[in-house]
């Protein structure tokens, strides 16, 4: 860090080339300095907060040491730009080497593999476990907890990393569409009293509270025995692909006998799939059993839709459940660390 005090502050932007949902800017030099530039409120060594910095945006800062500083904007290309060109007019200098200057940061393999995690993440859940892996790493014996555990609860927390699918399906107008617009907060899917709309699996990128996932609306499936047109039959052939790779399947009936027909229906297209059954229309049809979420698109009452809470809440656990997230040991998130075990 020789010549830092003279420079003022050096940072370097560590945001690998495709953008992700978070950037990524170390920072190193005099700790007054580092704050003043970003125009936040100064944060302890050892730990992060939420500040806005630049008057440009919101960032995680996480003060690794006393004169260094890791700032976490959001990832994308012309924000990443703006902050950048906010911290050169304030006297900072863009390092443009190979990140040397930074020292021992740049050269612990688990940090900077964290750093690449970071970048890449689409869930916040993500951050603040990825910035503890170094020490973890650090602190395993190698022996407890085992590389199986490891293994399995790596497998889990992986889901940070990339979004994990969801799929609805249900009969024609069991409210699948209504339910993704709801929890999508806005209109995705197509809804309509015709039955049959969707013929198209059609999603998006939703937040289930620091987890990403991509929730995909799939063709509804008529009666049995009714008649279908052919447009409807070839998309839920294309649809069995989506549902037969989800990592969750959401079975959503309006009615109790709905669960089981249509699970019986997909038969071996979600057979490892892990599910929930998910009742719709619950404003109009009232509690009925079999279903592990009640819920209603429409507005139930003073609190507005109902149900989707909840909703939000177990899927979320089924994929990365608390357990997980407040597990202590190492987690293997790169393929380096994996070779380890």
């Amino acid at each position: 860090m020789a010549g830092v005090s003279a420079l003022g502050v050096v940072f370097s932007v560590r945001t690998a080339a495709t953008p992700g949902a978070v950037g990524i800017i170390e920072a190193a030099g005099d700790a007054r300095l580092i704050f003043e530039g970003l125009g936040c409120g100064n944060v302890a060594v050892g730990s992060a907060g939420l500040r806005e910095i630049c008057s440009v945006d919101s960032a995680l800062v996480a003060r690794v040491e006393v004169g260094r500083a890791l700032i976490m904007p959001h990832g994308g290309v012309q924000g990443m730009e703006a902050i950048c060109a906010a911290l050169i007019a304030r006297g900072w200098r863009l390092a443009v080497d190979d990140g040397s200057a930074f020292g021992l940061f740049s050269e612990v393999e688990v940090e900077r593999l964290a750093l690449g995690a970071i970048a890449r993440a689409p869930s916040s859940l993500a951050i603040e476990l990825l910035l503890r892996q170094a020490a973890r790493w650090r602190d395993w014996d190698g022996v407890s907890p085992s590389a199986k555990e490891i293994v399995e609860y790596s497998d889990v927390l992986d889901r940070l990393l990339r979004a994990p699918l969801v799929a609805l399906v249900g009969k024609v107008n069991a409210g699948k569409s209504s339910l993704t617009n709801a929890v999508a907060s806005g209109d995705v899917s197509i809804v309509s009293e015709e039955a049959g709309t969707t013929r198209d699996h059609t999603g998006a990128l939703v937040d289930l509270g620091g987890l990403v996932v991509r929730w995909v609306d799939t063709p509804g499936w008529r009666g049995a025995g009714a008649a279908e047109p052919e447009v409807e039959r070839e998309s839920r052939e294309l649809a069995k692909g989506v549902i037969g790779g989800a990592d969750l399947v959401l079975v959503c009936s309006e009615d109790e006998d709905g669960f089981e027909e249509m699970e019986a229906r997909m038969g071996q297209v979600a057979q490892g799939a892990r599910r929930l059954r998910i009742g719709t229309k619950g404003d109009l049809r009232g509690g009925r059993g079999g279903a592990n979420v009640e819920t209603a698109a429409a507005p139930a009452g003073p609190g507005g839709a109902m149900g989707l809470d909840e909703l939000v809440g177990r899927v979320r656990e089924e994929l990365v459940p608390v357990r997980a997230l407040e597990w202590s040991g190492p987690w293997a998130f790169a393929a380096e660390l994996r070779a380890r075990l």
